[in-house]
């Protein structure tokens, strides 16, 4: 009984992994892996260069911030963010994500909102621009390392808002 039990799932889940493989080479609509960042002019700085060829994710390097999640939040304590004023106040996350260089600059910061139950929003404007403007100031990245190399990686923090205030940092 249990060879045939087995035998009947591995036939019904052989064509669900088939069909998961193919799912690992996402592209984006300009041919670039999802969650690319390309240089805009219109936002990006022009003097911020890259090292190499390819971007990193941050779970292929060692980076990351100096002291990590608990640095970040001991920052935030420092220079809290103002809650949110505009009518309706929301609960969501706000993501910010970026480009560390070789050398531990940033730059290519883009935002994506979504809700508490991960549908796209808008927050207060003025808030978002604040928590941008919190991660832009932050400047002790540790450029990504593998092998002895440095690379180029992407990061992101999320910043999880309840009631219009940021109330943790995800990385």
């Amino acid at each position: 009984m249990k060879v045939l039990f087995w035998s009947a799932f591995v036939l019904w889940t052989a064509p669900l992994s088939s069909t998961a493989q193919q799912l690992t080479d996402l592209k984006h609509k300009d041919g670039m892996p999802v969650g690319h960042i390309t240089f805009d002019p219109a936002l990006d700085n022009p003097d911020f260069t890259l090292c190499g060829g390819t971007i990193q994710e941050n779970y292929a390097v060692s980076g990351g911030y100096q002291g990590g999640r608990k640095r970040l939040l001991q920052l935030l304590e420092i220079k809290p963010l103002a809650k949110q004023r505009a009518i309706p106040i929301k609960t969501g996350y706000i993501t910010v994500r970026f480009v560390v260089n070789c050398r531990g600059e940033v730059d290519r910061f883009r935002v994506l909102q979504i809700d508490r139950i991960y549908k796209p929003t808008i927050f207060d404007p003025a808030f978002v621009a604040a928590i941008l403007t919190f991660t832009k100031a932050l400047d002790d990245w540790i450029p990504g390392q593998y092998q002895g190399s440095s690379y180029d990686y992407f990061q992101q923090l999320t910043f999880k808002i309840n009631d219009g205030q940021v109330v943790d940092i995800l990385p």
